[in-house]
C-alpha cells in the first residue's frame, strides 16, 4: 500500500498527542479532537480544524470524498474528565483515548489516518491500496493556497507546507505539490512502481508558531509522572464562529497522572500557578480565573466567603484534587479575591497545610480573618499578598479552613511569584517590588531600589498560629 503524510505538529513533552472521541466536551460537530502545544485539532466528519487561541482557524477538507465516519484505533487506556461549569449534568467523565483515528474509503481505496508519532508531533497520512489512484486526491483549505518556485514549499495562508519527500521503500522518487485552484492542491509523481508502497511525506510547520509554546503549559511536576498546567480550552469554531453553548474558547486548568487527566473551568479563562505536586492523598492546585461558576463541590468553607466569585477582573483560585476519586469533593475550587484584579502565582505544601501568593489591588481579602499582623492593609496600587490554610475531613464533610493573611508592600506595584516552605515551619516568599518604601526587615542585601523595579525575597513566621510574623525582608 502508498502511504501519503499531510501534517506535522508539535505537543507538549509532558505527555503522548492522543485523540479523545467527542463525548459531550465539544460542539456536536466534532467527532474526534486532539490537542497540540500550539492549540487543538479538531476532526469532524467534513473537516479538519486547526485552532490556536488570538489566531484564524485553518481548515482543511477532502474534495468529493464519501462520506464515512472516524473511529478510534489503538486504545491508549488513559481517560480524561471534563469539569466545566457548576452544572454536573454538564461535566463529562472517563472519556476514553486512542493513538491514531482512522476513516475508511475516503476515496475509493484510500484510508485516512491521524496518529501521534515517537517524537508527539501530529501526522496526517493517506493509505493508499494497491491498485488506487493518488490523483484523485484533492485537498482543500480556505487560505489561498501558493507554491514556491524555488523551494517547492507550499504556503496555506500563515501555514507552511515542505516540498513533500517521496520515497519506495529507501529509493527517492521525484514529486511535487500540484496546484489545482487558488485553494487546492493534490501531487505530481514521477513514475513509481504501482505494485510498492508510495510514501508521500510533507512536514507542516505555521509561521506564526514557530518558536510559540502555544497556550499548553506545564507548570508543575511530581512523582509517579504526574503534571499540572494551562490548557486550551476544547471550544469548536464553526464556520460562523462558535457554536451556542460552546463560545468559551480559552483556557482551563489540568492534573494529569499515568492514568487520567482531569480538566477544570468555567465560563471564562483560568491559569495555573505552580503547585508542589506530592504523594499525599490530596493535590493542591491554584492560579487565577475570571470565571464566575468554577465547579464549588459541596463542603464547608472557612470563611464563607471563599464559595464565591468576589468581583474584579481577576480572582484567585485553590482547586482540591483527589486523585484517587475516594473523597467525595473532587471537583472542588474556592475563591480567594477581593472587588479589584486578584491573582495567585504560588502555592506549596507543608506540614502545616498549604500557602498561596499571589498579588491584588482590591482591599478586604479574606475579610473574615484576623490573623494579619505582618500587613493587615494594602499600601497602594498593588500589592503582594500570602495566605494560609488547610484541609480536614470530619465524619460528614470536607473541610477548607483558612488561617491567616497578609499584604506585602509599599506605595507602588508589588507581586509575589514563587512561595517555598522551611523545615521549621517559616517560609519564603519571593517577588518583585516597584515600591521605594517596601518594607524592609533585618540586615538587608539591598535595602534601596536601584531600578524600575527590583526583586524581593521575604521571610516569615509560621502562618498556622500567632507567629507568623514577616522576619526579614530584602530587596534583590
Amino acid at each position: 500500500m502508498k502511504l501519503i503524510a499531510l501534517w506535522l505538529l508539535s505537543i507538549p513533552a509532558f505527555c503522548a498527542l492522543v485523540f479523545e472521541p467527542n463525548r459531550g466536551q465539544t460542539d456536536p460537530t466534532v467527532q474526534y479532537l486532539a490537542r497540540t502545544s500550539t492549540g487543538v485539532v479538531f476532526v469532524t466528519g467534513t473537516e479538519i480544524v486547526f485552532q490556536r487561541e488570538k489566531l484564524k482557524p485553518v481548515r482543511v477538507s477532502f474534495s468529493g470524498a464519501r462520506a464515512s465516519k472516524w473511529r478510534g484505533v489503538d486504545a491508549t487506556g488513559h481517560t480524561t474528565h471534563y469539569f466545566i461549569g457548576r452544572d454536573a449534568s454538564k461535566w463529562v467523565r472517563g472519556i476514553e483515548s486512542f493513538e491514531r483515528v482512522r476513516r475508511a474509503n475516503i476515496y475509493p481505496g484510500i484510508d485516512v489516518v491521524f496518529y501521534g508519532t515517537a517524537q508527539n508531533k501530529l501526522e496526517y497520512d493517506l493509505i493508499v491500496a494497491p491498485g488506487a489512484d493518488p490523483t484523485q486526491i484533492k485537498i482543500h483549505t480556505d487560505a489561498e493556497v501558493r507554491i514556491d518556485p524555488q523551494t517547492g514549499d507550499l504556503f496555506m495562508g500563515s501555514i507552511r507546507q515542505h516540498k513533500p519527500v517521496i520515497f519506495q521503500n529507501k529509493t527517492e522518487i521525484k514529486g511535487t505539490f500540484k496546484k489545482l485552484g487558488n485553494h487546492d492542491f493534490g501531487f505530481a509523481l514521477a513514475a513509481y512502481d504501482h505494485t510498492k508502497p508510495l510514501t508521500i511525506d510533507p512536514v507542516i510547520e505555521s509561521r506564526e508558531y514557530i518558536g510559540a509554546s502555544g497556550d499548553d503549559v506545564v507548570t508543575s511536576v511530581g512523582p509517579g509522572g504526574t503534571a499540572s498546567g494551562t490548557t486550551t480550552s476544547v471550544d469548536f469554531p464553526g464556520a460562523s464562529g462558535f457554536a451556542p453553548g460552546f463560545a468559551r474558547h480559552g483556557t482551563d486548568v489540568f492534573y494529569r497522572t499515568a492514568g487520567f487527566t482531569l480538566i477544570l473551568g468555567g465560563s471564562g479563562d483560568e491559569t495555573a500557578a505552580p503547585s508542589t505536586l506530592t504523594s499525599n492523598v490530596i493535590q493542591h492546585i491554584a492560579g487565577t480565573t475570571n470565571s464566575r461558576d468554577l465547579p464549588t463541590f459541596p463542603m464547608v468553607r472557612r470563611p464563607e466567603s471563599m464559595l464565591e466569585y468576589r468581583g474584579g477582573a481577576t480572582d484567585g483560585f485553590i482547586w482540591l484534587i483527589d486523585p484517587s476519586f475516594t473523597l467525595s469533593f473532587s471537583p472542588n475550587a474556592s475563591y480567594i479575591g477581593t472587588a479589584g484584579e486578584d491573582r495567585i502565582d504560588a502555592i506549596t505544601t507543608t506540614s502545616g497545610g498549604f500557602i498561596v501568593a499571589g498579588s491584588t489591588n482590591g482591599t478586604g481579602l479574606l475579610p473574615e480573618l484576623t490573623n494579619t499582623k505582618p500587613q493587615p492593609s494594602p499600601a497602594g496600587g498593588f500589592d503582594a499578598f500570602v495566605a494560609a490554610g488547610s484541609i480536614g475531613q470530619t465524619t460528614s464533610d470536607v473541610v477548607i479552613t483558612m488561617y491567616s493573611v497578609s499584604y506585602l508592600g509599599g506605595s507602588g506595584d508589588d507581586r509575589a511569584y514563587a512561595v517555598a516552605g522551611q523545615e521549621n515551619g517559616d517560609f519564603v516568599v519571593a517577588g518583585e517590588t516597584a515600591s521605594s518604601d517596601f518594607p524592609i526587615r533585618g540586615t538587608a542585601a539591598q535595602s534601596q531600589r536601584k531600578g524600575t523595579t527590583d526583586g524581593f525575597v521575604a521571610r516569615f513566621a509560621s502562618p498556622f498560629d500567632s507567629r507568623f510574623a514577616l522576619l526579614s525582608s530584602s530587596r534583590w
